[in-house]
């Protein structure tokens, strides 16, 4: 009987080993605390300091002892000022400094805030292309850990490939 699927939530810290293989990406990696995360992805899939969210399982191995091996993973909303701007600073137009006013007048809501683009436009002076492309792509983040989160739980326990949560997304979106 396979093994129950389970989350693990931690901050990414690096990536230890990467095969790159393009049918078969395979990478080993670290997050704080030394816990170790293997599965099918890319390292530019991780920034280091932001938080994840794993679904898999824990194995035992001879060698490198208790491991994560994950068969998806999604961008868990950062809550601290690091992980906001860094994330924020990813969005399509937004760069670190307008992420750091962000999170100086609004803090831990930051995130919320960017994804209206009238607020940005109005206090950040973001143009109009710009404010909707962050918003969107804020929101495309939310929907696509909420449809991860779903359809892990949904394929839990039915012997199906590790990474059909993933495929599904890629293929038909969220």
């Amino acid at each position: 009987m396979p093994s129950k699927a389970e989350e693990l939530t931690g901050r990414f810290a690096h990536t230890k080993h990467y095969n790159e293989k393009p049918d078969e990406p395979f990478l080993i990696g670290e997050l704080e605390g030394l816990v170790a995360v293997l599965g099918a992805a890319t390292p530019d899939e991780f920034i280091p300091g932001l938080t994840y969210v794993f679904y898999g399982t824990w194995k035992e191995h001879g060698t490198y002892g208790r491991q994560f091996q994950f068969s998806s993973f999604t961008l868990q909303q950062p809550a601290d000022e690091t992980a906001v701007c860094t994330y924020l600073s990813r969005a399509p137009g937004i760069g670190r400094a307008i992420s750091r006013k962000l999170w100086g007048l609004y803090g831990v809501k930051a995130v919320d805030m960017a994804k209206d683009p009238d607020k940005l436009r109005a206090e950040f002076n973001v143009p109009a292309e710009r404010a909707s492309a962050c918003a969107a792509w804020l929101v495309e983040q939310e929907r696509t850990q909420q449809t991860m989160l779903a359809l892990t739980q949904l394929f839990a326990g039915h012997n199906l490939p590790r990474d059909l949560p993933r495929i599904v997304i890629t293929q038909w979106g969220v």
